[in-house]
């Protein structure tokens, strides 16, 4: 109609995957450029490592691989549904909002960029201030902050390179215009290091002091200790005698190692050792004999915290404090000449390192001291400080005095244990003792009334025996069996009889337990004499008959010498 009409045999339609040119180096023979795909979303890269076309020979699997057959639409949209971005549906009130960009890294690799995004997610402060803080040396600037900075800060030539991206500061990455805005900052990680050590140079000065004054104090401790002294010379006297006839006789000294192996000599029964037998003689005669050794082991108060000195680690930790304040005193005169009015590096610096110098410098004295007196150690007791550290000596000397402590607590023990089992032992003696004291009192309590001379208390013991049936038993007498019932009557009828013959009502009718005793009859003429006291005879003719009764009832009787005739008849004796 109007218009110019196509000309004929047009160019033909873009095909859907258009070859990409060749690039680079000519490829292997029969192979072609792979095709270029443009998915309709980002996807999830596959990080492999390429192989370059220079590798590939013409025999290899690469050469000759056909991936092509595998292309469809249904793999497509199924990677892209699984590996793809996935677009998020709203409702059809709201507006879609465009995707967001991604800028593209211009200086950093990926893996860096995103640690340092990681680190700023976890900084509050906008990136101009965090520059002037660095440039004032706010204090703000914390130690971890200054840490996790310049873990995750590149090399100085990477943050150079972005100097050069200043006018396309927009179109960096988050990370990146970090870096390009703190690029103007100069010698920005060696300042951060400097800035660093001052805000750890306190702590590190009260980590090294204490250890150089404990490992002083312990080499004094030992050196003016004249107990110890003579405790040492104990030990050799003691080896030198036990070693007589062997290679270690007349010793002239030892190492001082050995007294961590004191403990390792044990007496004859294995019992206690050699530590044990000196600290018990010891504590035993501190008085005497070892009163100027008693209580050497409290010389050693220092030696438990000298243990865990290292003189390596301290003259690493002082050679660095030395290397970073000599550092700091050079760039302190190269950043003087800066003229940016924000940079207070030099200033703020200058006050630190006059203060800093004075503190190192006392302690390089204290440590040269601490030296001085380890190396009299090592003479004193003529050992090599090389073989023998500082750290390994005190160790030694530390392991000694436990043991030795040890002991003192363990012979204690033992004493109070010895002390138990002989107050134990008197105990079982004294009551076997008492017990056979009170064994012989019931003998002679028990009627022994044959004894002549002494009757005193007799008529006491007589009307006892009386009233409690002791009179009336018989030694070795047989148990009646349960099932024998004629037993059992005649025990009853026993029982009855006696009741009848002591009744206490008859005793005390007639003699008075508090009134008549046997001192009374010997004593009393009247008592003696008189034939006419019906009352007296009635008590012994009614007990003498109740006797004779109770041998019928209970037909027993096989020997007429009975406990209870030899009563009468000592009764009937002491009556006339």
């Amino acid at each position: 109609m109007g218009g110019v009409p196509p000309p004929p045999g047009g160019p033909p339609p873009p095909p859907m995957f258009a070859p990409s040119a060749p690039k680079g180096p000519t490829l292997p023979a029969g192979m072609t450029a792979k095709k270029t795909f443009k998915p309709e979303t980002t996807m999830k890269r596959l990080n492999w490592q390429q192989l370059k076309p220079t590798v590939i020979k013409e025999e290899s699997f690469w050469a000759k691989a056909q991936e092509d057959k595998f292309e469809s639409s249904d793999l497509f949209t199924r990677l892209m549904a699984t590996f793809g971005q996935k677009k998020i549906t709203k409702k059809t009130t709201e507006v879609e909002k465009p995707q967001k960009k991604t800028k593209e890294l211009k200086v950093l690799d990926g893996k860096s960029a995103q640690n340092l995004s990681i680190f700023l997610g976890t900084l509050k402060v906008p990136y101009q201030d965090l520059k002037d803080m660095i440039l004032s040396v706010d204090d703000r600037l914390d130690e971890a902050l200054l840490i996790n900075l310049m873990k995750q800060l590149p090399d100085g030539e990477i943050i150079d390179a972005l100097k050069e991206f200043k006018k396309q500061y927009d179109e960096l990455h988050a990370s990146e215009q970090f870096l390009c805005t703190l690029s103007d900052v100069s010698r920005l990680l060696p300042r951060l290091k400097h800035i660093q050590f001052m805000r750890q140079f306190d702590e590190m000065v009260g980590d090294i002091k204490p250890n150089i004054v404990s490992a002083t104090a312990a080499s004094q401790d030992i050196l003016k200790s004249d107990r110890f002294k003579k405790f040492l010379e104990l030990v050799l006297m003691v080896g030198n005698y036990m070693n007589s006839g062997s290679r270690n006789a007349q010793t002239l000294g030892f190492d001082i190692s050995y007294l961590t192996r004191l403990k390792d000599t044990k007496n004859t029964e294995n019992t206690f050792t050699m530590m044990h037998f000196l600290a018990s003689m010891i504590e035993e005669q501190k008085d005497k004999r070892y009163n100027e050794v008693y209580g050497f082991i409290d010389d050693f108060k220092h030696i438990p915290k000298a243990t865990r000195v290292t003189d390596d680690q301290l003259q690493k930790n002082i050679k660095v404090m030395k290397s970073a304040l000599k550092l700091m005193e050079k760039d302190i005169e190269s950043f003087g000449k800066k003229k940016d009015p924000k940079d207070k590096f030099s200033e703020v610096m200058s006050v630190f390192i006059e203060k800093a110098q004075d503190q190192f410098g006392l302690i390089e004295e204290m440590y040269e001291n601490m030296v001085n007196c380890y190396d009299k150690i090592s003479d004193f007791f003529c050992f090599d400080k090389k073989k023998k550290p500082m750290e390994d000596f005190f160790g030694q000397m530390n392991t000694f005095r436990q043991d030795y402590l040890d002991a003192v607590k363990e012979n204690q023990r033992r004493k109070e244990m010895e002390e138990k089992q002989r107050k134990a032992k008197l105990a079982k003696e004294k009551a076997e003792r008492e017990k056979e004291e009170r064994k012989k009192k019931k003998q002679l309590a028990g009627l022994d009334l044959d004894a002549e001379g002494d009757q005193e208390g007799v008529m006491d013991s007589l009307l006892e025996a009386l009233s409690s049936g002791k009179a009336f038993k018989k030694e070795g007498r047989r148990r009646t069996p349960r099932g024998d019932k004629a037993g059992n009557n005649r025990a009853l009828e026993r029982s009855r009889s006696r009741k009848q013959l002591v009744s206490p009502m008859s005793i005390s009718t007639a003699i008075s337990l508090d009134e008549v005793t046997a001192d009374d009859f010997s004593a009393s003429p009247q008592l003696k004499s008189n034939k006419t006291n019906n009352s007296n005879r009635q008590v012994y003719a009614s007990m003498e008959d109740a006797t004779g009764r109770s041998k019928a009832g209970r037909n027993r009787n096989r020997n007429p010498d009975t406990s209870a005739e030899s009563l009468m008849a000592q009764l009937n004796a002491l009556a006339n």
